[in-house]
């Protein structure tokens, strides 16, 4: 499945994950990805969980408001002969919905410029969708500061790739 691309959204209703990010978010979760449960939230062009997926997760979850971007993963995941669960909705509203299934590694890269990296945080906390010893990465703004500690989840990592930021959570055991 490498080397394979997926149809571009075609629109300004996303900002996809770069290449560059994208690549040194797999790098630092290498070994966990094969065989793991993944979580897209927000996940706009599906990007992140279509390479993780190509980095054989045994599942991929996408969850994503946009009418049209829900069709092209929808797309996507035919052209790559791949299945996959699409959830069409608000994050907010979907999360309480995975209530009792467990992820391995929750991705979320919600709009910068909103709240909703703090809330999504709170969500996961709340919902118990990270799986024990699992990974939350909340993609972010540089400029927002996120918590060091959130109910059950503490952070275990940070990194800075421009205006773009990586925070990395875990269940503290």
């Amino acid at each position: 499945m490498r080397g394979r691309s997926v149809a571009d959204p075609g629109s300004n209703l996303v900002r996809p994950t770069g290449s560059k990010v994208r690549q040194a978010l797999f790098n630092i979760l290498c070994s966990q990805v094969s065989g793991c449960r993944f979580l897209d939230l927000f996940a706009g062009s599906g990007i992140v969980g279509f390479e993780a997926a190509s980095r054989y997760a045994a599942s991929v979850v996408f969850i994503e408001e946009n009418p049209r971007l829900v069709r092209r993963i929808g797309l996507n995941l035919e052209k790559l002969g791949l299945t996959a669960q699409v959830i069409a909705g608000d994050v907010r509203l979907a999360i309480p919905e995975l209530t009792g299934r467990l992820f391995d590694i929750v991705f979320a890269d919600p709009p910068y410029e909103s709240r909703l990296p703090l809330s999504t945080l709170a969500l996961v906390d709340r919902h118990e969708v990270l799986a024990s010893r699992g990974t939350l990465v909340i993609e972010h703004a540089t400029h927002l500061l996120m918590p060091e500690r959130k109910g059950k989840l503490r952070r275990a990592g940070f990194r800075r790739y421009g205006q773009t930021a990586l925070s990395f959570y875990r269940s503290r055991e």
